[in-house]
C-alpha cells in the first residue's frame, strides 16, 4: 500500500512538473520573436526599426515612432556631416558647417515619403514585464525606390550647369555655370545622403559618378580661374588705392592678378569719374566708380555705382576721401556683387 502510494505521489509530482513546463513553454512560444530581440527579425541590412515601449499600446507604437524619428535624423546629420568635409572646398568656399536642426530642416522634406514608407507590427502586451512592445520599421529598398525621383531631380539640377560649362567656350562663363553646379550640388548632397542611408548599395550603384562630379567640382573651378590672369588698370586712382582694393577682392575669389597685359586673358578697368564743382570755398565732389571685365574689346561684366557728396578745403583731400569712399563701397559692395555674379547667381550675357 505504501508502495502504491508513494508511487502515485512520484507520479503527480512529474505530471506537475510537465504540466508547468507546458504552460511555460507554451506563453513562452507565444511571445512574437520581435518583441525578444527585434533586430534578428528586422536585419539592418533590409530594414530601418526602432521599437517602442508602453503601458498602452497606442503610447507603445507612438514611442516606436519617435525612436525612429531620432535614429533617422542623428544617423543622417553624422553620415551628412561626414559627406561635407569630404568635398575639397576653394579658398573662398565657406564650409557649410551642419547642426541636427539643419538636417531636421532637411530631412522634413522627405517626410512624406519616410511616413509613407513607415509599417508596424500588431502591439504586443507581454505579461513579463507588463508593457506593451511595437517596432516601427521601414524597408529600405521601398523607401529607397519612393525617394529615388527626388534625388534624380536634384541630380539633373546640377548637372545641367556642368554639362552647360563643358559646352562653354569662355573660361569666364565656364567658372560662373561650374560655381552654378556647386551651389545646385548641395541639395543634391543632402539628398543623395539621405539616400544613401536608406540604401547603400543602390545609391552607389545609380549615382556614384554624378557624386565623383559634385566632389571634383572646387577644384575644378580653382584650376580654371588660374587659367585666366586679370590685368587692372585704374584712371584717377590716388595712391594706387583702388588698384590694391580691386586686386584684394579678385585674389579673394581665387583669381590670379599679373602686371603683364600681354599676359592677362581679361583686362579690367577701373574708372572713377569725380563729377567735381566749386562751392564759395569748398572742393565738392561726386564720385562715382565703373568696372568693366573685357576681352577682345568685349565686355563681359560690368558695375557702377555713384558715391555720396563729398566736400573739403583743398582739392587734394577731397580727392582722397573721394577714393577712400570708393574704397568702402568696393569692400561692402562690390565684392557682393562680384561674388554672386562668378558664383553664377548673376550671369550676364
Amino acid at each position: 500500500m505504501n508502495k502504491r502510494n508513494h508511487r502515485a505521489e512520484i507520479c503527480f509530482f512529474f505530471l506537475i512538473c510537465l504540466g508547468t513546463f507546458y504552460i511555460y513553454g507554451k506563453d513562452k512560444k507565444t511571445i512574437p520573436e520581435w518583441v525578444l530581440n527585434y533586430q534578428l527579425s528586422y536585419p539592418e541590412s533590409e530594414y530601418i526599426a526602432q521599437k517602442g515601449i508602453g503601458k498602452k499600446s497606442d503610447i507603445a507604437k507612438n514611442e516606436a515612432v519617435a525612436n525612429l524619428s531620432y535614429y533617422f535624423e542623428t544617423t543622417v546629420n553624422a553620415r551628412r556631416e561626414s559627406n561635407y568635409k569630404s568635398i575639397q572646398t576653394s579658398e573662398n568656399q565657406k564650409y557649410k558647417n551642419t547642426t541636427v536642426q539643419e538636417t531636421i530642416r532637411d530631412t522634413s522634406l522627405t517626410s512624406s515619403v519616410t511616413l509613407q514608407s513607415v509599417e508596424f507590427t500588431e502591439p504586443y502586451y507581454n505579461k513579463k514585464d507588463k508593457n506593451w512592445h511595437c517596432v516601427a520599421y521601414i524597408k529600405r529598398k521601398n523607401a529607397w525606390t519612393k525617394f529615388e525621383p527626388e534625388l534624380r531631380v536634384s541630380k539633373d539640377n546640377f548637372m545641367n550647369y556642368y554639362k552647360k560649362a563643358n559646352a562653354e567656350t569662355e573660361v569666364f562663363y565656364v567658372i560662373q555655370n561650374l560655381n552654378s553646379a556647386l551651389n545646385n550640388g548641395w541639395d543634391f548632397l543632402d539628398k543623395y545622403t539621405y539616400a544613401q542611408f536608406l540604401s547603400e548599395e543602390l545609391t552607389s550603384q545609380n549615382y556614384k559618378e554624378d557624386m565623383s562630379v559634385f566632389s571634383s567640382l572646387s577644384s575644378l573651378i580653382q584650376s580654371k580661374k588660374e587659367l585666366c590672369p586679370l590685368f587692372i588698370e585704374c584712371s584717377n586712382d590716388y595712391g594706387n588705392q583702388l588698384y590694391s582694393c580691386l586686386s584684394e577682392i579678385l585674389r579673394n575669389n581665387g583669381f590670379i592678378i599679373t602686371k603683364n597685359k600681354s599676359n592677362c586673358l581679361y583686362y579690367i578697368n577701373g574708372n572713377v569719374s569725380f563729377d567735381a564743382f566749386n562751392d564759395d570755398e569748398l572742393f565738392v565732389y561726386n564720385p562715382s566708380i565703373m568696372i568693366s571685365i573685357n576681352k577682345n574689346f568685349k565686355s563681359l561684366y560690368t558695375y557702377s555705382y555713384e558715391s555720396g557728396t563729398v566736400k573739403a578745403y583743398t582739392k587734394k583731400v577731397a580727392e582722397q576721401k573721394s577714393i577712400d569712399s570708393i574704397c568702402k563701397i568696393l569692400q561692402n559692395n562690390f565684392s557682393d556683387e562680384f561674388n554672386a555674379t562668378v558664383s553664377g547667381n548673376n550671369i550676364r550675357r
